[in-house]
């Protein structure tokens, strides 16, 4: 009689996004305790396999980083235009 291997599973969640996400989010797994980390799986640059119940403390983590590095359109139009202005006097 053969004999049966039980292989261990784990629910995730597929992440793909641009490299730079990527990396921020390897960082910030790395910088978890080993049982809070939430990265099953580097696949690629691209795509990472996580633990399914962290992907709301995923999107948060990376709004946060968003926000901080990225403009929007309109407050890039006020940063314009306060240029402008300074730039007549």
């Amino acid at each position: 009689m053969a004999s049966r291997s039980i292989v261990p599973t784990q629910s995730g969640a597929l992440i793909e996004s641009d490299e730079q996400s990527i990396e921020y989010l390897l960082v910030l797994n790395s910088e978890l305790d080993k049982r809070d980390q939430f990265i099953l799986h580097h696949l690629d640059s691209q795509h990472l396999f996580v633990k399914a119940d962290c992907m709301n403390k995923i999107y948060e983590s990376l709004q946060k980083r968003l926000s901080k590095t990225v403009w929007d359109e309109e407050a890039a139009a006020a940063v314009a235009a306060e240029k402008a202005l300074r730039s007549r006097k």
